[in-house]
């Protein structure tokens, strides 16, 4: 069997969305149309499906309004837990893959939809692109993601030295999905 390509000095970051040694990733996911928990349920078992990746947890799923835009439906959140020897790149085109196997359609930003994923963190990589940023920009304003991440890993510390549980305790709770 070939080894995984390598790229010297930055651990788990293969070129072009290649193979890279194996790497702990944290996955948000979120819907909120057509059984939100289903669609999240179902991409959690999909993932499983992704060459060289691995489900080792996924969190409860939790109830949260909107952040913004028209009126709509409250959200199914949930956090995932991976193994992958994706590299970063090649990890996003995967779940951008089950978004829209899940129907999701890019264009209104902040709209109702299907099935959001985003890529939170992986290993300790700091990256900074226009398609993909680690980790996750946005993480300490989000209690819909930091408290399902928080579940499954309340003694993470991120890469900028934050904690996960200082994080998660400076934000209001969240119910947990009930259909």
């Amino acid at each position: 069997m070939p080894q995984p390509r390598r790229v010297a000095g930055v651990p788990g970051a293969a070129g072009a969305g290649g193979v890279a040694d194996r790497q702990r990733a944290f996955v948000a996911l979120g819907a909120n149309l057509l059984a939100p928990d289903l669609h999240i349920q179902r991409s959690v078992m999909e993932m499983s499906c992704i060459s060289g990746t691995a489900v080792l947890r996924s969190s409860a799923c939790y109830r949260s309004p909107a952040l913004s835009g028209p009126s709509q439906p409250d959200y199914c959140n949930a956090v995932v837990e991976l193994e992958t020897g994706l590299a970063p790149a090649g990890l996003l085109r995967q779940l951008h893959g089950l978004e829209a196997a899940h129907g999701r359609r890019r264009g209104l930003h902040w709209a109702s939809r299907t099935l959001d994923i985003d890529l939170l963190m992986y290993g300790v990589l700091v990256m900074s692109g226009d398609v993909l940023t680690l980790p996750h920009p946005a993480v300490a304003e989000r209690p819909f993601v930091l408290q399902p991440w928080h579940e499954l890993a309340p003694d993470l510390v991120l890469p900028d030295g934050r904690s996960l549980s200082r994080l998660a305790a400076e934000q209001p709770p969240l119910p947990r999905w009930s259909a």
